[in-house]
């Protein structure tokens, strides 16, 4: 059994640049401390693009790695390293390396764990559909579409938004899961839309935080915009401006995945 004084909770998001989009991750940590209330919390960006954009805006913030040795170094032998990433993607798997490249190191970290991103397996996929219709109100017109734009990936896992499609189809048929770099496109999807008449179109971010890509590749005002787009086809579409740390039943998938991780500590 492990000693409460030295377990330590490692939160670690892609990240943000973007001023103000970064205060989802607080509601995240005052989730994950009303549940956790005496054990510390320490957070890390994965992506390396943000942290040196926040070095240079006077903000730092700690890779996966250096949060790791910070932890070390204050006497934290057994680690819940807790993914808040999406998929289990590139970012994921760099996490799994550095978890077993770190665990055991002399005079380290003895143990650490980590837990899988929001969509792992078909029971995560099926819950967010169901959390996500809760927080999309108040109902879906017959006019009317819900795409949820994510980042999408080159690595295999990209098959999770296809997969998130299906359970979402399972809901409603005018709700649609696209991806900036990844299936399925926007292209893909506009078919679609045609072919269930939708005048009407909501856009959410797939994504932790409204960031970069909501802001410019979901609702921006170039050309290329989903809702430039969308609105070229005739479609009045708008831009739902919150990600899904916003919504606690969503980040209620993210804390089972710890739970899960703090029993195997």
């Amino acid at each position: 059994m492990t000693e409460p004084d030295k377990t330590g909770i490692l939160l670690t998001a892609f990240g943000t640049s973007v001023p103000g989009a970064d205060s989802v991750y607080d509601n995240i940590q005052q989730q994950v401390r009303e549940v956790y209330p005496d054990i510390p919390i320490y957070w890390a960006y994965t992506s390396q693009v943000i942290r040196e954009k926040l070095k240079n805006q006077g903000k730092p913030v700690h890779s996966p790695v250096q949060a790791l040795s910070l932890m070390a170094e204050n006497g934290l032998e057994h680690v819940a390293m807790q993914s808040l990433l999406i998929i289990p993607g590139l970012e994921h798997h760099d996490l799994i390396q550095i978890s077993r490249a770190i665990q055991g190191l002399p005079k380290g970290i003895k143990k650490i764990v980590l837990g899988n991103p929001l969509l792992s397996h078909s029971r995560d996929l099926q819950r967010f559909a169901a959390a996500m219709m809760d927080n999309i109100s108040p109902s879906v017109h017959e006019d009317e579409a819900i795409i949820l734009m994510g980042h999408g990936s080159v690595h295999p896992a990209n098959v999770y938004y296809s997969a998130l499609q299906y359970h979402f189809w399972l809901c409603h048929p005018n709700i649609f899961v696209g991806a900036v770099e990844g299936t399925p496109s926007l292209e893909e999807i506009l078919p679609l839309l045609q072919k269930n008449k939708i005048t009407r179109a909501r856009l959410y971010p797939l994504m932790v935080v409204a960031g970069e890509h909501a802001i410019n590749d979901m609702a921006g005002r170039q050309t290329d915009s989903w809702i430039t787009v969308l609105s070229n086809m005739g479609i009045d579409a708008k831009a739902v401006m919150k990600g899904l740390g916003s919504f606690e039943n969503i980040n209620e998938i993210w804390l089972d995945h710890l739970r899960e991780i703090m029993g195997r500590l």
